[in-house]
């Protein structure tokens, strides 16, 4: 009967330990691309079918990608809660941020609730710090990834309501979800022609850190904003300081001619 106990509580530790192996392995690896589970990249050469809108051509788009999807990126549902990408955009003269196009490829049913979201630069050694807007969005219509290359599907999101105006500066535009099974992934660009753009990827609250520490392909991903002229306020009593200086030149000019007299 021992014998028996001791060959039953040896096959039963066998069958747990071999059992964690893939539990251990998705622990440590928090992040999670799409060629990974689709098993080829798409060939340099290939032409990617997308859905043309004024995310292509409208003024005041500022474009990193090249418009052809080789990767989308997400985080690991068996571990992670919430995952957030970045990228950092320029500000050189003062704007107001109109939208943003995304473009994602799913598993799932085509459906995504997500957000898209704005920071400042002011965090550590100017990473994203302060919270600047979370627009919540219900996208809907998103292409399924089953083999290259990958459908281009834009989904062109209104920002006016935030009443987001910049100067000039640094600002972080991007998108947070909940990685779900099936997952979907934020479109990326991993040609080796495109300008690595600086971008940065949060699982949960963990800090930030570069999307090519954890996709090392990584180029850009596939979000473009549209920044229009924004509208300067005036200076309060810039008109009265105006009228001063003139009444200041007038009284100048009668004092002395009324010297000459």
């Amino acid at each position: 009967m021992m014998k028996k106990l001791y060959v039953f509580s040896l096959t039963m530790l066998f069958v747990f330990g071999t059992g964690m192996i893939s539990i251990y392995g998705q622990v440590t690896s928090p992040a999670v691309d799409l060629v990974s589970i689709v098993g080829e990249a798409p060939p340099e050469t290939a032409t990617t079918s997308y859905v043309k809108s004024d995310c292509d051509t409208a003024p005041g788009l500022i474009i990193t990608d090249d418009g052809s999807i080789e990767n989308g990126y997400s985080g690991s549902p068996a571990v992670v809660s919430v995952v957030t990408f970045v990228e950092k955009f320029s500000i050189t003269n003062p704007v107001q941020l109109a939208k943003v196009c995304l473009a994602f490829v799913t598993f799932a049913d085509g459906d995504l609730d997500m957000e898209v979201v704005v920071f400042d630069d002011d965090g550590t050694d100017g990473e994203p710090g302060t919270e600047l807007a979370a627009l919540p969005v219900s996208l809907s219509g998103i292409p399924e990834a089953t083999t290259a290359p990958y459908t281009l599907v834009w989904h062109d999101i209104d920002l006016m309501s935030l009443e987001l105006t910049f100067g000039s500066g640094d600002v972080y535009i991007g998108a947070r979800w909940e990685p779900e099974t099936p997952n979907t992934f934020l479109a990326a660009d991993e040609s080796p022609g495109t300008p690595l753009v600086e971008g940065l990827v949060q699982m949960d609250t963990d800090g930030w850190v570069p999307i090519q520490n954890s996709f090392s392909n990584y180029r850009s991903m596939f979000i473009r904003p549209q920044i229009i002229p924004a509208d300067i306020p005036p200076v309060p009593f810039a008109n009265w300081a105006l009228y001063t200086l003139i009444a200041l030149i007038l009284g100048f000019f009668m004092w002395r001619f009324q010297r000459m007299c």
